[in-house]
């Protein structure tokens, strides 16, 4: 099957959600809503618009950032829609 090429428009990128670590060192689980409030992910599709960040590059941002995609959904990984201005930080 052939996939789909998607770009978001206006300031706008594509992240697929990195899963943080759901179990410490120790083998301790932690619960959903303690760990923390900022998320991670890596940038899949990026506007035409924008110059920064890369296709590759891992961004942080609030939790409730963005809107989900069912549209581009793959293998169950979570993927949002995001607005740059909703960009904390670029992880180098």
């Amino acid at each position: 099957m052939e996939t789909e090429k998607f770009e978001p428009l206006g300031e706008r990128l594509l992240v697929r959600i990195i899963d943080k670590e759901k179990k410490t060192a120790s083998g301790l689980f932690v619960p959903d809503n303690t760990r923390g409030k900022v998320a991670r992910g890596e940038v899949i599709a990026v506007s035409s618009t924008l110059t920064s960040p890369k296709v590759g590059d891992i961004v942080t941002f609030d939790n409730f950032a963005g809107n989900s995609s069912k549209v581009v959904e793959e293998a169950g990984n979570e993927q949002r829609i995001i607005s740059f201005n909703e960009l904390l930080a670029i992880v180098r």
